[in-house]
């Protein structure tokens, strides 16, 4: 994880990584772009390369798909698992990391007496599909609380251990959560399940480009990522990592010509797909190693640990992390005040006056209770798109 570095001063934000970024993405530039986390945002050069793509495929579908396409994704493996420190045949690509961790949901065997376990940060679709498997193979979904503000990671590890049964078959954790914005201690996680004898399905939707990451090393039983947020890659570009002992019982969620060929050839052809997102990752690799990944990582980080004490202090909130940044990757969670909860009937209404009103695109979600507002930061935001949303909530609380 990148921590800020000793000279970077967090009551100021970091210095850009080059003159007029912005300019590089395909952002509206009128909107204060705010939520990197959703669906990220491609610079031209992905854009320019998935169309070249695109149109080589259009000119004979036939050549592209069934004959050069198995060549240009072997490729591409060799190239992703490069940067996330994972060996290509331990991976195979999907559309989301949502998709991801339903294949292995929707591959495993569970029955009456069995425990999923997660946390209350899941993100709702995932916890979807833990209540949907549960359901039908008459397991138990086991939410663990993991009440804010947090101290340290101890209370996250603690809360986990505790929760852990000889029932427990499966723990879904996040790398980094959705909602909360909070990075989780997902390899002390791992090394408490693995002596307790538990499988861990972990949610890196937000890691790769966020966080320096060798999935290989972390050795989670099944690690699901997405390429579409901090990568940059086109939206539909997502890995499914699995270990090598249980690569045999994992299956795409569709079905297709090379059922029982293993792991690779089967999430290498899952029926005909647009495989244009996944080939473009490339060149959205190739635009941050030519930044340099360390320095965004750095610069990104340096900006969450900023926002989050400038709009802490600006709106008198208590952090929901420390302010040393230690649970933050590139985005933070900042509770509301009250006073801004009073003016509207529910979180999407503030969320789409912030949008219509202020052009400002930031989500606001509710969170047992709280409403939580999300600034991501990546390298094209600027200090003074953060000031203006502290200017704006602090308006609607007068």
């Amino acid at each position: 994880m990148t921590q800020p570095s000793d000279t970077f001063d967090s009551a100021l934000p970091p210095e850009p990584l080059g003159d007029d970024l912005r300019s590089q993405f395909a952002l509206d530039q009128q909107v204060a772009f705010l939520n990197h986390g959703s669906f990220g945002a491609r610079p031209h050069c992905v854009l320019q390369a998935q169309d070249r793509w695109r149109r080589q495929m259009e000119a004979d579908p036939v050549e592209f798909l069934d004959r050069a396409g198995p060549l240009l994704l072997d490729h591409l493996k060799d190239v992703t698992g490069r940067f996330l420190g994972a060996e290509p045949g331990d991976f195979g690509f999907l559309t989301s990391a949502t998709e991801a961790i339903n294949a292995v949901l929707r591959s495993l065997d569970f029955g009456p007496g069995d425990e999923l376990l997660t946390t209350d940060h899941a993100y709702p679709g995932i916890r979807n599909s833990l209540q949907y498997v549960a359901r039908r193979s008459g397991a138990t979904l086991v939410e663990v609380p993991v009440p804010l503000p947090l101290a340290s990671h101890d209370t996250v590890v603690a809360a986990i251990e505790e929760a852990l049964t000889p029932r427990t078959r499966l723990v879904l954790v996040d790398h980094i959560t959705s909602f909360t914005a909070l990075l989780f201690p997902l390899e002390r996680i791992i090394d408490v399940c693995r002596k307790r004898g538990v499988e861990v399905l972990a949610d890196g939707a937000h890691a790769p480009g966020m966080i320096d990451l060798s999935v290989e090393r972390l050795a989670a039983t099944y690690y699901a990522a997405n390429l579409h947020k901090w990568v940059c890659a086109p939206i539909s570009a997502a890995v499914l990592w699995v270990t090598s002992d249980n690569q045999q019982r994992i299956h795409p969620l569709v079905i297709s010509n090379f059922l029982g060929e293993g792991f690779e050839r089967e999430f290498l052809w899952q029926a005909t797909r647009d495989v244009t997102s996944w080939l473009a990752a490339e060149e959205a690799i190739a635009f941050g190693e030519r930044l340099g990944w360390e320095m965004i990582r750095r610069h990104n980080h340096e900006m969450a640990v900023w926002v989050q004490q400038m709009l802490c202090e600006s709106w008198q909130a208590e952090p929901n992390s420390p302010l040393d940044g230690s649970m933050l990757g590139s985005m933070v969670s900042i509770t509301l005040p009250e006073a801004v909860r009073r003016q509207f009937d529910d979180h999407r209404a503030l969320g789409a006056h912030l949008y219509q009103a202020h052009r400002i695109e930031v989500p606001v979600t509710e969170w047992n209770g709280r409403w939580l507002i999300r600034p991501c930061c990546h390298i094209y935001n600027r200090p003074e798109e953060y000031l203006r949303l502290a200017e704006t909530i602090n308006e609607l609380m007068h």
